[in-house]
């Protein structure tokens, strides 16, 4: 089976639509940059996941963690993640801690 069969099948059903050749390669264009795009923000958007072992670290530092508050961010980060106190401060600050 080709690999561009998938992409081939969408092509046939644009002609069955009554799409001219260029249009269809303008609306393959399309459709693949809209797939790309959600392909980025699904990954942009996604919550940062701790191991067990982090959350336990974490729960023993602070009784209500708020990531959003930058000195608990970077002393987790710290504590729990092994960084260093750039890497803690760039890493918390892009989550939106302030």
């Amino acid at each position: 089976m080709p690999a561009n069969s998938g992409i081939g099948a969408f092509a046939k059903a644009l002609a069955a639509l009554g799409a001219e050749p260029g249009e269809r390669d303008v609306q393959l264009r399309r459709l693949f940059c809209l797939a790309i795009l959600a392909a980025g923000l699904a990954a942009c958007a996604q919550e940062m996941d701790y191991t067990p072992e982090q959350r336990i670290c974490i729960a023993q530092r602070y009784a209500s963690y708020d990531s959003k508050q930058i000195s608990q961010c970077v002393d987790v980060c710290k504590a729990c993640m092994r960084g260093n106190t750039v890497t803690c401060n760039t890493s918390c600050r892009l989550r939106g801690a302030s």
